[in-house]
């Protein structure tokens, strides 16, 4: 029994070391490749050395090793072959080029370097692709000690049996889910056109006060700085931790990929290895897409007879999306709060006065409007409505699921069926006080059908574009899509 156990452990993590080493390779044949493209600029330095011109050759070569930004890329303060500081060149090639008694033997020097570490970073790759691929081939053969659990012929019969009982039934599904996809296909694929221009007027119309293109500029400032440290930020073991528990409780992925996350959740060293491999796809996020065959897209029908679309992506390029949108969600959330709270925000009341706050605070026995009706309503829509679907921080992720009953989550985190009872309580007693006030109270209810995916992309990516967000992110929003 406990040897049976520890056979399927031993197989369950020889399966799963596998499965990253795997997907390592295949993000280091993509980094290899385009590695060996971006190193074609030898051929044109060498073109320029033959010339004479080795100043322009150090250029070219200086630039090639600085733009490089996938694995191996280098420091702004890292000195190549131990002797050439790339901080200081670009002023030593400004003295080259002014300079006549400079000695050409020295540049020639800085060429030979350069060019030297560009083939020894493509060697780097080349040894790492020849270790990993004997690494998963050692794996395979069954001589590691993580060798591949063989199933008895027992087990074999039992999944054979299941496999023809369900290969004998076929699920059809309801005719509401086909009328919804068809209506989703319509929605995603039909082209929608909008006037960019008159958007972005009607943007900028919003934030024409002062008070409002402060703001907007300080907006602008901190998603640009977001754009440039989230993909310098190496991601670390508790980032995938966070990431696989997101993904648990969005109900995104099938059975199958779930268990697997719960599987890496359990394993340290499968969650550093996981971290190695969302870094290497985030250095190379500039080649990222879908795959070629595209991804499949699956109608989930709810207790409620709605049917909504679930994609099945891969495990990593799930864990990479989330973890970069869930980024954006944490700045995005904090930034317009910060906005939701300034003076550019209008709102149904003025807010007081420093002189009124005193006076109040001297009539009120203390109480400076903090505790007004007015008050009350703007930090209630302030914490449980505004945003309300974007999560405060990556390790509590917010579901966007309306059959979740439970009250509040042990993270802190509050359920849309906590929010939606907090909505109802908050008509129940704007109708019984303006009733009280007024003698009258109406309520108005409006539904959008299919709101969120009948959004244009070219709306969304408007609108992200004027709020601030670089245009590398842009075009990863529009890989997407």
């Amino acid at each position: 029994m406990a040897s049976t156990t520890a056979a399927k452990s031993g197989s369950s993590f020889g399966q799963t070391l596998q499965f990253i080493t795997s997907i390592k390779l295949q993000e280091l044949e993509k980094q290899r490749l385009a590695y060996y493209a971006h190193a074609k600029i030898i051929d044109e330095a060498k073109i320029l050395g033959d010339k004479g011109d080795i100043i322009a050759k150090v250029e070219l070569l200086a630039k090639a090793v600085k733009s490089w930004t996938g694995s191996g890329s280098l420091p702004s303060d890292k000195i190549v072959g131990g002797k050439l500081e790339m901080r200081t060149l670009e002023f030593w090639l400004q003295q080259a080029k002014k300079d006549p008694s400079f000695s050409h033997e020295i540049a020639q020097g800085w060429a030979e370097t350069l060019e030297a570490h560009i083939k020894h970073t493509g060697m780097r790759f080349d040894c790492a692709k020849l270790f990993g691929t004997l690494f998963n081939e050692w794996l395979a053969s069954g001589d590691s000690s993580a060798m591949v659990y063989q199933a008895g012929d027992d087990s074999a019969d039992v999944d054979s049996m299941a496999s023809n009982t369900s290969s004998d039934f076929v699920d059809i599904g309801r005719k509401e889910m086909y009328e919804q996809k068809e209506k989703l296909e319509s929605i995603i694929f039909d082209d929608h056109p909008v006037d960019v221009e008159e958007l972005k007027a009607y943007l900028e119309g919003l934030f024409e006060s002062e008070d409002a293109g402060n703001a907007l500029d300080r907006l602008r400032k901190e998603l640009k700085d977001q754009g440039y440290s989230l993909q310098r930020k190496p991601i670390l073991r508790r980032d995938v931790a966070y990431a696989i528990k997101g993904l648990l409780a969005s109900g995104l992925m099938d059975e199958e990929k779930r268990t697997t996350l719960k599987a890496f959740q359990e394993n340290p060293t499968v969650l550093d290895e996981v971290a190695s491999v969302l870094n290497m796809r985030m250095a190379g996020l500039d080649s990222w897409a879908w795959p070629k065959e595209g991804i499949l897209v699956e109608m989930r029908r709810h207790l409620n007879g709605k049917y909504r679309a679930f994609t099945d992506p891969e495990i990593i390029d799930a864990l990479l999306l989330h973890h970069i949108g869930v980024a954006w969600q944490v700045k995005l959330k904090s930034s317009l709060r910060r906005l939701f709270d300034g003076k550019a925000w209008n709102r149904s009341f003025v807010p007081p006065t420093h002189k009124v706050k005193e006076r109040w605070t001297e009539q009120l026995r203390g109480d400076d409007g903090s505790s007004s009706i007015e008050s009350r309503r703007h930090n209630t829509r302030k914490t449980h409505f505004f945003l309300s679907q974007l999560t405060d921080e990556a390790s509590r992720p917010s579901r966007y699921d309306d059959l979740v009953d439970a009250p509040e989550q042990d993270d802190g985190t509050i359920s849309p069926a906590v929010v939606k009872q907090k909505l109802l309580h908050i008509m129940t007693t704007e109708c019984y006080l303006n009733k009280a006030l007024d003698g009258t109270h109406a309520v108005i209810r409006s539904d959008l059908e299919w709101f969120g995916p009948s959004l244009p992309h070219t709306s969304i990516l408007t609108v992200l574009e004027f709020l601030g967000m670089p245009r590398k992110w842009l075009s990863l929003r529009n890989a997407l899509v």
